[in-house]
């Protein structure tokens, strides 16, 4: 599939014999303007179609996509030109790894203008959207949980099909209470919202897209419901389950039957795997957050 392009850090010839992507370099290279190769050459990182950032720590040391000029290129050309890129990385903890290799930094990259994020939470989901971000003309961050690299088979269809960015999906319908979560979280909450059902009637909303995020979604499930609970990995100053809850107290206050709540990582550094299970939710967590929410 063309139309896209994903990092790999670099000269050109670094990125064909690279050991992390190896069995990548017999991808051909696209065919793009003048224009658009010097752009690309003049920036830090190199472009080449395929490629993925090995962690996002790297990612973010390196490529700087703040001060990117793919970024900004749609706004500064007034659309003339457009900026076609995909960038896989894995990222969030629950897999023994280093710190560093653990972070969630979806929240500092969806605060970049002119980048969209995704999370995908299944394999089917992530063939859908991934298609869906190779053909958007803006770039993308493809972050893939890497517990759900863990998780259970699937069955995916062979053909191609597209899951539109900025769509969240409705995995569990409910009455009492809201459930928004993302990415590898969303095992736990849809294990929380079952064994909950002789308590109350949880719904359960997938974000999929971090940015531009389906807010509509959220607003309309909340109006439902009167109460929500964002559940996700990342730390919980000026996270995505901030930006959630405050757009919910703005569209949606007279529905509300308690505040909105949030259920998120800490703020600190991801433990060493030894004490990494104290940083994670799980799924007594949100059980807890959600009566709290029901006996308000």
């Amino acid at each position: 599939t063309s139309g896209s392009t994903a990092a790999c850090f670099g000269p050109p010839r670094a990125c064909r014999r690279s050991s992390v992507l190896r069995g990548a370099s017999t991808l051909p290279w696209p065919r793009v303007s003048p224009w658009v190769a010097r752009w690309a050459w003049r920036s830090r990182d190199c472009v080449r179609w395929w490629r993925s950032s090995p962690f996002q720590r790297f990612h973010l040391t390196r490529c700087k996509p703040e001060s990117s000029p793919r970024v900004t290129n749609t706004t500064r050309t007034q659309g003339a030109f457009t900026a076609p890129l995909v960038i896989r990385m894995p990222y969030g903890g629950g897999v023994r790894a280093l710190e560093h290799h653990s972070e969630s930094m979806e929240a500092i990259l969806a605060h970049v203008p002119g980048i969209k994020v995704v999370i995908p939470s299944t394999p089917h989901d992530a063939k859908g959207l991934l298609i869906a971000a190779i053909r958007d003309p803006d770039p993308v961050i493809f972050m893939e949980p890497k517990r759900v690299y863990q998780a259970p088979r699937q069955e995916i269809p062979e053909g191609d099909f597209v899951i539109p960015l900025g769509t969240a999906k409705l995995v569990l319908p409910g009455s009492d209470l809201t459930i928004v979560s993302y990415g590898a979280q969303m095992k736990e909450a849809i294990a929380a919202a079952r064994q909950l059902r002789d308590e109350a009637s949880a719904e359960v909303i997938d974000l999929r897209t971090i940015y531009p995020p389906d807010l509509a979604s959220v607003i309309e499930s909340v109006r439902k419901t009167g109460r929500l609970l964002v559940v996700h990995e990342g730390p919980r100053s000026f996270g995505v389950g901030a930006e959630l809850t405050a757009a919910v107290a703005e569209q949606a206050f007279l529905h509300l039957e308690a505040p909105p709540a949030r259920l998120t990582g800490s703020d600190i550094v991801v433990p060493m795997p030894r004490h990494e299970r104290h940083y994670l939710i799980s799924v007594a967590d949100i059980m807890s957050a959600a009566r709290r929410l029901l006996s308000y």
